[in-house]
């Protein structure tokens, strides 16, 4: 698989400045083996994808793309959200250059203070994940201590203990261990171990020898025609930040048959047709085999695992949609060849309107010589056969084949007008799949409507029995709501699912949202209902909560950073009393008080919309002339 150890140190390079410092917000599983950690700090959330599932292990992390979490929970994922949700993360690591991710994590409360280490193994049908309780050293990891896995046997710490294979990143630290001879005699030309790309049962050798080292990463190395691949491979793995790894690989393309040559992080492809499949790697392999070829290119790995995920996330929300399409696809194509086999029958309906004007023509003929008799198989009529029907006079015949001719005259018209009217129906429903397609127009509230009526329409024409009409419209209508739950969590902000709020400056049926001077979010309830939702769903525990005292009014939430200014906040809250006021009954009031307090300080009554309790509260008095001069007229 595409996803090995140079790629997994490469993104490690890539992401842990972002990833190290941010506090575990969420925990979710996607789908099986497909862990989705929502991160936080003061400049918003981030998503950190890892899935070790067998049929597609990926790593990336990002604060801009958008994934819609399919909530599949397991035991583990229970455990996770239990132990890790509110913790910091200190500090992630590739274990032995090795498919074996580390991510050290800190848990803090009033009392005491936790570490965890939440390691992820990437190996295919045996990847695992496990949580072991403390910051011991991967040759101390005690069983005892493992909370938890997804697999659990009593041997979790012991591949973590002690790799099967040799670190790769120990070629050359010990006066040349790991060098392999070149069998052409030839030495390189820059410093660096040697290998020779030439022989293929020597990269099975050191694939079975060293971590790190896997048939795509040698492939990378044949494609370069480099002797001095093994060196820089490992240099790679000793690289400790993302400025080393750039300056490793500008001086490596310098050299001549350097593997940095053909470094290219991109989305590749590989065969061709239904066989075609598509994979990410670091490095060009186009010349090492002529059938891959090159689909997107990024600036860096862990963009192009980013786009390769969502592209094939969307493929498997839209797979529902593409399959009853494909079943409406099916049943217009069965039709239209009915119609098409019956247009070709009938299209002879000018020869048997021939025969019957032949017959009339002759029909004097035919008296005179006293052939107007039945059991006639056939009469000829200059120099052509007629078929007879011998149990008819051949003036019955002649009518017979005026009848015929019309007849199949009718329903060629009718199978020409059906051939068109499905045409015209195949193409409605090509144009419905192109959509699907499209990553640009397809998650959006306005393609989801435009799909559901055109399938609608679709079937309607194409779909004569209204029971199975009814049944397909059923099945098509389940799988367009999960896609229509999928377009809202798409179009939620990076952690945040279909229940999340809305970008900055948006607003839904729950809640108003507004911006304060100082970029902090503010979102203003629409109802009790919406009251609580902003209490439950977007409030965290040291935001701020203001309601105006006194009168009936909606709940204001203001969000704000951790370590944010003290000043900036005070600034914030006090436009926040301003918004409580605005959306209350009292704000026509000469003296307008507004109660806040923190989030953790309120508590919301249960099976009352709307009603909290609070302590450890400030009352804020509205300045009424900079309410006037802010809302002097109606904000929605």
């Amino acid at each position: 698989m595409s996803f090995d150890a140079i790629s997994l140190k490469i993104l490690l390079l890539e992401t842990k400045k972002e990833i190290a410092g941010r506090t575990v917000d969420k925990i979710m599983q996607h789908r099986d083996g497909e862990f989705a950690v929502i991160l936080r700090n003061e400049n918003g959330p981030s998503i950190l994808l890892i899935s070790i599932n067998p049929n597609f292990p990926a790593f990336f992390h990002s604060d801009t793309h958008k994934i819609n979490f399919m909530n599949s929970s397991s035991n583990y994922q229970l455990l996770l959200k239990k132990h890790l949700e509110g913790a910091r993360v200190i500090d992630i690591r590739q274990i032995h250059s090795d498919r074996i991710l580390a991510l050290y994590l800190l848990k803090k409360d009033s009392f005491s203070e936790t570490k965890y280490i939440l390691f992820f193994e990437f190996m295919g049908k045996h990847s695992n994940s496990f949580l072991y309780e403390g910051f011991d050293e991967t040759g101390d990891l005690d069983p005892q201590r493992v909370a938890g896995a997804v697999n659990f046997s009593h041997g979790l710490c012991e591949f973590v203990k002690t790799p099967s294979k040799t670190d790769i990143t120990t070629i050359g630290e010990t006066g040349g261990e790991g060098s392999f001879e070149n069998e052409s005699g030839g030495t390189p030309d820059c410093s660096g171990e040697i290998i020779n790309s030439s022989g293929s049962d020597r990269f099975k050798d050191l694939i079975k020898k060293y971590t790190g080292l896997s048939p795509f990463l040698c492939e990378a190395a044949k494609a370069s025609d480099s002797r001095r691949a093994l060196g820089e491979i490992a240099g790679v793995f000793k690289t400790s930040d993302r400025e080393e790894l750039t300056r490793l690989i500008e001086k490596g393309r310098s050299c001549e048959n350097s593997i940095f040559k053909i470094y290219n992080t991109a989305i590749y492809s590989r065969g061709a047709g239904e066989k075609k499949k598509n994979f990410v790697y670091p490095f060009d392999l186009r010349s090492a085999d002529p059938s891959v070829s090159r689909e997107a290119e990024c600036d860096t790995l862990n963009e192009c695992w980013a786009r390769f995920y969502i592209l094939r996330d969307s493929d498997h929300i839209t797979a529902g949609l593409r399959s009853r399409i494909a079943k409406l696809r099916a049943a217009a194509e069965k039709k239209k060849n009915m119609y098409t086999a019956d247009f070709n029958v009938s299209s002879d309906h000018h020869k048997y309107s021939g025969y019957g004007s032949l017959i009339i023509s002759a029909m004097n003929d035919i008296k005179s010589r006293g052939d107007n008799d039945k059991n006639l198989a056939s009469i000829e009529l200059i120099g052509e056969t007629v078929p007879l029907d011998g149990r008819f006079t051949v003036s019955d015949n002649a009518q017979r084949y005026f009848k015929l001719s019309k007849r199949l005259r009718a329903k060629n018209e009718y199978c020409k007008n059906g051939i068109l009217a499905l045409d015209n129906i195949l193409l409605r429903i090509e144009k419905c799949r192109e959509r699907l397609d499209s990553p640009s127009a397809m998650f959006s509230a306005e393609f989801c409507s435009a799909m559901e009526k055109d399938i609608i329409l679709i079937a309607s024409d194409l779909i004569r029995d209204k029971r199975i009409r009814k049944k397909f419209l059923g099945e098509f209508g389940g799988e367009l709501k999960i896609f229509k739950s999928c377009v809202a969590a798409k179009n939620a902000g990076p952690g945040e699912t279909s229940g999340g709020h809305a970008g900055r400056g948006e607003s839904s049926k729950h809640y108003r949202q507004f911006e304060s001077v100082d970029g902090f979010p503010i979102f203003v309830g629409r109802s009790d209902a919406g009251n609580d939702y902003i209490l439950s769903k977007i409030a965290g525990q040291q935001d701020h909560w203001l309601h105006v005292k006194d009168f009936r009014g909606s709940s204001v939430i203001l969000k704000t950073p951790k370590n944010a200014d003290p000043e900036a906040v005070e600034r914030a809250v006090a436009e926040a009393a301003l918004y409580a006021a605005h959306y209350s009954q009292g704000r026509n009031a000469t003296r307008i008080f507004v109660s806040c307090a923190l989030r953790k300080y309120v508590k919301k009554l249960k099976r009352v919309a709307g009603k909290v309790t609070y302590t450890n509260e400030n009352s804020i008095l509205v300045d009424i002339a900079r309410l006037e001069e802010k809302f002097g007229r109606a904000v929605d």
